[in-house]
């Protein structure tokens, strides 16, 4: 018995990679199971001297389907186990060699965290075969089959269809709770300040702290409020006309304004500066000195409170952020456009103080999207963009799932030639063939896939008319077998004429397809033991003897 930890030099991806070595038996009950972590142990499945046997979990929707269905075509014999009210939570990894058998018991999933990079930890056991272990284990099988279903595509495209509808849900959610959080942070950091300002004046009132002028608390008082408009037109007019520099001259005549100036310097260096009056200084230079890191960051959290705001009001059922620049400024969102143009500009360290990390994981927390440079920025990005946001608004209707928009719109013209620069790319006259760049294949390409929408679509439409087809003929198949010489009713005839139809319709059009184009369409059908008409099975034996 040992325990295995991935703090460790031997991962559970280590452990179980070298158990999968020719196992005779292999079987795995976990609650989630992910492609991450399926495709880090997929050769060794398939190097397994035998199928295996899993047990997955589908609670809360974290089991991906494309790794049920990759397990499923590969041959494992693969069961979902779900009890209404109960959560399946095991993580068992059983392996057979022999007389020896190896069962690991812990709290890591087939996910790629849980495998390596998570804080995991399992019990390793050696046994034998009908030990107590084992025969609690084969029991505890006995129980989990009952409530297991053992997968078809049709029960994979079923669990699908509610995984996709989850994550939709799911995504906007984690949006507004990543707002709410950054809400409630800003708000801990103002009870901390409280609370640090509370303790300070209660040392100097007991006597116990010997506070320096700087731990002084320093806060905005009505008159600041009341000096302010006519100090700070006095101090433009002083940089205008009498010293361009920053600074106010202490032997300036107007005692009012040195007062001002030292103010409002006090004020910044206390951080006690309302962010109101702050702008107002940044827009007239004023120097704010040591104090200026703190209170950009200051004036940078009051814009982007105003950037949550427009998410909140205008796109707050996107999965993310995107602020359209716009040179009209009777636009409601001219000012915060001009501030992404600012950010932009930091970003590629051509404007004001350094982007920083602090910025980085703000944006991230709403998924603002950026036309950097270095991921293939166009020169078309913020059109772009917009085409895409009005696509993602298309789908956030529910009756536009698995459906693109109609090439009448502008939109639908638009997302033709995204798919066109995809799968074949365009060539203008005399220059290079143009494909679409990775950033936005990837962002329209998840965007397409949550929607079950694929880059080749009129393709995907024939491959499902034509399973959908299939799954008919295979009804009237059955049907004309069990019926016989029987007479078939009316009801049976209107029923059946519409497959009957179909059958007839593709056999026809069949003749006429493309022997290299489509190709697939006479492979999905001859895989299905469909009667092609005898000049198409003349082709492909052509085709197979050369």
């Amino acid at each position: 018995m040992r325990l295995i930890s991935n703090k460790k030099i031997e991962t559970h991806l280590t452990a179980i990679s070298k158990l999968l070595d020719n196992a005779e038996e292999v079987i795995f009950c976990v609650a989630f199971l992910k492609k991450s972590g399926l495709d880090s142990i997929i050769e060794n499945l398939k190097n397994s001297v035998t199928k295996c046997k899993f047990y997955i979990g589908t609670d809360f929707y974290l089991t991906e389907p494309i790794a049920l269905r990759t397990l499923f075509k590969n041959g494992h014999e693969v069961y979902i186990t779900k009890k209404e009210r109960i959560t399946y939570h095991p993580k068992i990894f059983y392996f057979r060699k022999g007389n020896s058998i190896d069962i690991l018991v812990g709290s890591t999933n087939l996910t790629s965290g849980g495998l390596e990079t998570n804080i995991e930890a399992s019990i390793a056991l050696t046994t034998s075969p009908n030990s107590v272990i084992d025969n609690e284990f084969k029991n505890l099988l006995a129980s989990l089959t009952e409530h297991s279903t053992l997968v078809n595509e049709q029960i994979i495209s079923n669990y699908e269809m509610k995984f996709l509808a989850y994550r939709k849900r799911h995504n906007k959610a984690d949006q507004e709770f990543q707002i709410d959080l950054l809400k409630i942070d800003e708000l801990i950091k103002e009870q901390e300040i409280e609370l640090a300002k509370l303790e300070l004046a209660k040392q100097k009132n007991s006597g116990t702290g010997n506070p320096s002028p700087r731990q002084s608390i320093v806060k905005i008082r009505t008159e600041d409020y009341d000096e302010f408009p006519v100090s700070l037109a006095k101090y433009i007019d002083y940089r205008t006309n009498i010293r361009s520099a920053a600074a106010v001259y202490k032997k300036h005549t107007d005692k009012d304004l040195v007062k001002w100036y030292d103010r409002m310097k006090e004020l910044i260096r206390n951080e006690a500066l309302p962010d109101e009056l702050a702008l107002q200084l940044i827009d007239a230079d004023f120097p704010f000195e040591n104090a200026w890191g703190s209170t950009i960051r200051m004036m940078w959290d009051q814009k982007f409170r105003l950037l949550l705001e427009f998410k909140e009001k205008e796109q707050k059922h996107l999965d993310y952020t995107y602020v359209t620049q716009t040179s009209n400024k009777k636009s409601p969102y001219y000012e915060l456009g001009y501030w992404i143009g600012e950010q932009k500009q930091r970003i590629k360290g051509q404007h004001g103080s350094p982007w920083g990390k602090y910025e980085e994981q703000k944006m991230q927390s709403i998924n603002y999207m950026w036309d950097r440079p270095d991921v293939g920025g166009e020169s078309d990005d913020e059109g772009w963009w917009g085409d895409l946001m009005q696509l993602q608004k298309y789908y956030s209707d529910k009756k536009n799932y698995h459906s693109v928009p109609s090439q009448k719109t502008k939109l639908g013209r638009w997302l033709n030639e995204q798919m066109t620069l995809k799968n074949t790319g365009t060539r203008r006259k005399g220059r290079e063939k143009k494909f679409l760049n990775g950033l936005r294949e990837d962002q329209l390409g998840e965007l397409l896939k949550k929607n079950n929408v694929e880059w080749k679509w009129q393709e995907q439409l024939e491959r499902e008319g034509i399973l959908a087809g299939l799954k008919g003929w295979r009804e009237l198949t059955e049907w004309e077998a069990e019926i016989g010489n029987r007479r078939p009713t009316s009801a049976e005839k209107n029923y059946f004429k519409p497959i009957r139809d179909w059958k007839a319709g593709i056999r026809n059009r069949s003749k006429t397809w493309d022997r290299e184009k489509e190709k697939w369409k006479l492979d999905i059908l001859t895989d299905a033991g469909f009667p092609l008409p005898e000049p198409n099975l003349i082709d492909n034996e052509i085709n197979a003897s050369t």
